[in-house]
C-alpha cells in the first residue's frame, strides 16, 4: 500500500477472489488510486442563493435557511431569509469550518429548512466533499443539487474555498 503514497496516480488491474475460496475467479477489476494529502486549515463556504426550492407553505412565502454539518457535532446555520420564497438570496453569507486531522474526510452535508413557529420543516438535502478543495489554489463556485427523498427539487449556489493554515 505504500506505493500509493508516493504522490503519483497508480492505475492497475487487480485480480478478484472470494475469501477462503479454493477455486480461483477468472475476473479482474481496474482501479485508479491517487493519494491526496489532507491539509489543516479553514473551509470557507459563501452562500449565494437557492433556486427552485420546494415550497413548504400552504399560504404565504416561506422563510428559508440552511444548516451545514461537517462531521459529528460540527454544525453551522445560515441566517433566515424572511419571505425568501423558493428562490432566496442569502446575501453572500460566509460560514467557516475548521478542517483538522479529525474531520478532513467528512463530507459537508447541507440541508434547507423553512423556519416556522413550533418546528422547522426540512425541504431538501445535499452533500459536497471537502477534500477536493484542499488541492485548488482558489475558490470555486458550485451549483449543489438538493434532494427531497428521491426527487431533485432545487439547488444551492455557493462558493467553496479552502484556506490552508500557515
Amino acid at each position: 500500500i505504500l506505493r500509493f503514497f508516493e504522490g503519483t496516480r497508480v492505475k492497475e488491474w487487480f485480480p478478484l477472489s472470494l475469501p477462503k475460496a479454493t477455486t480461483k475467479l477468472d475476473s479482474e477489476i481496474f482501479l485508479e488510486f491517487n493519494f491526496e494529502e489532507a491539509i489543516i486549515g479553514m473551509l470557507s463556504v459563501t452562500l449565494y442563493e437557492g433556486r427552485n426550492l420546494k415550497n413548504m407553505e400552504l399560504v404565504g412565502k416561506q422563510d428559508p435557511y440552511c444548516k451545514f454539518d461537517f462531521g459529528k457535532n460540527y454544525t453551522k446555520r445560515s441566517k433566515t431569509v424572511k419571505k425568501g420564497g423558493r428562490n432566496p438570496y442569502f446575501k453572500e453569507e460566509e460560514l467557516l469550518f475548521w478542517v483538522s486531522k479529525d474531520n478532513w474526510h467528512n463530507d459537508l452535508i447541507l440541508s434547507c429548512y423553512d423556519e416556522d413557529v413550533g418546528s422547522d420543516a426540512r425541504r431538501e438535502q445535499g452533500r459536497c466533499p471537502g477534500l477536493p478543495y484542499m488541492l485548488q489554489d482558489e475558490g470555486k463556485q458550485e451549483l449543489v443539487p438538493l434532494r427531497n427523498k428521491k426527487t431533485m427539487p432545487g439547488e444551492l449556489v455557493m462558493k467553496i474555498e479552502f484556506l490552508p493554515a500557515r
